[in-house]
């Protein structure tokens, strides 16, 4: 009697956390609960219920099902899936007025902050100056195009894709994934470390970490959040951000000195790190931010 007694209670326990992890991420979600759920287009408390079950077997099989009705596309809805939760969907025709909204209305930057948790999920997400980065981004931009096709044309020789003459499966992101890496630290760190395979492996890792982390943290009721999200923040610190300081620290403390001190050859290399960091020793950001320490975090 007190195994069947201890299974029906553990069998409770785990009905009860699906209900309530259930309800956390679909019913008490952010989005607007009068609007439209996806695939079907009904509304309610039973349409929240069911839309992720719906939605679970082919997302895009779901939404073009509810784009399929001419009605639906000019009109917000609701889409709610296992891993991110509730989501609104705009219609294309709000494109403009979205772009129009200043940051202080709409911000791309605050809503992953939201969304993802990212100040409890990335080690500094919300230390360095935003207006800093919005001024040197449109400029380095297109600077750095060439860089990035050169980083492109080397990344791809590394890919591991055995070419036969027959039709095979190829695993698009575990190909892609890496490519993007290199290109994306091309623009940020530069070389060595864009082509630095365990400091790939590191940023690949951080990526894949921080929507599962963020998922957890939303579960989690908002008055413990705080805790969990120092949890959080310290276990990712310690598994993957300290290894990735580490690698580059030498490299920021270098770049760091040549630009305080014009007697030494500068290392004028074209990366967003470079920028940020000649940005701030022309007083474009706090002074007290001019560490190698902050600035590798």
């Amino acid at each position: 009697m007190e195994v069947i007694h201890f299974g029906t209670l553990a069998v409770l326990i785990l009905l009860l956390s699906f209900a309530y992890f259930y309800f956390r991420l679909f019913i008490q979600g952010n989005g607007p609960t009068s609007l439209p759920c996806a695939p079907l287009g009904d509304r309610g408390l039973w349409a929240l219920i069911c839309s992720p079950i719906r939605t679970m077997p082919d997302l895009r099989r779901s939404i073009a099902q509810y784009l399929a009705i001419e009605s639906h596309k000019t009109q917000p809805f609701l889409l709610s899936t296992l891993l991110s939760g509730q989501t609104v969907i705009l219609p294309a025709s709000d494109l403009k007025w979205i772009c129009a909204q200043p940051n202080d209305i709409l911000s791309f930057i605050e809503m992953n902050n939201d969304r993802f948790h990212l100040r409890a999920t990335l080690p500094s997400a919300a230390r360095h100056e935003p207006k800093t980065l919005d001024n040197l981004l449109p400029r380095f931009t297109k600077s750095t195009i060439p860089a990035l096709h050169e980083e492109l044309l080397s990344a791809i020789v590394d890919v591991d894709v055995k070419v036969t003459d027959q039709w095979s499966p190829l695993c698009v992101p575990k190909q892609v994934t890496p490519i993007l890496a290199a290109m994306a630290n091309r623009m940020i760190v530069g070389l060595p470390c864009c082509r630095d395979k365990k400091y790939l492996d590191l940023v690949i890792s951080m990526g894949a970490w921080i929507l599962p982390a963020a998922l957890v943290i939303r579960l989690i009721p908002g008055l413990i959040q705080p805790a969990i999200k120092r949890v959080v923040r310290l276990a990712l610190h310690w598994c993957l951000y300290r290894s990735l300081e580490e690698r580059i620290f030498p490299m920021v403390a270098d770049k760091l000195a040549r630009t305080k001190h014009p007697d030494r050859e500068p290392d004028r290399d074209n990366t967003l790190l470079q920028w940020y960091i000649d940005a701030l020793h022309k007083g474009d950001g706090d002074q007290a931010t001019q560490s190698p320490r902050f600035i590798t975090s």
